[in-house]
């Protein structure tokens, strides 16, 4: 068992917890990230939000 971030223990091996450091350190970098969005604007439009898709 390998021990994570604050020496706790985890159940993924040290190379896939180095592996997944890595990853968040490219996530967090400046000019990166993700957006997460459940649905496309098409119905949320369709249910009268038109006026507030009118973004300045």
């Amino acid at each position: 068992m390998s021990l994570a971030l604050g020496g706790l223990p985890s159940v993924l091996p040290a190379d896939k917890l180095a592996e997944l450091k890595e990853t968040a350190e490219k996530l967090c970098a400046p000019g990166k990230g993700f957006l997460a969005a459940d649905e496309s604007a098409g119905p949320w439009l369709r249910a009268r939000h038109a006026e507030a898709a009118k973004i300045p």
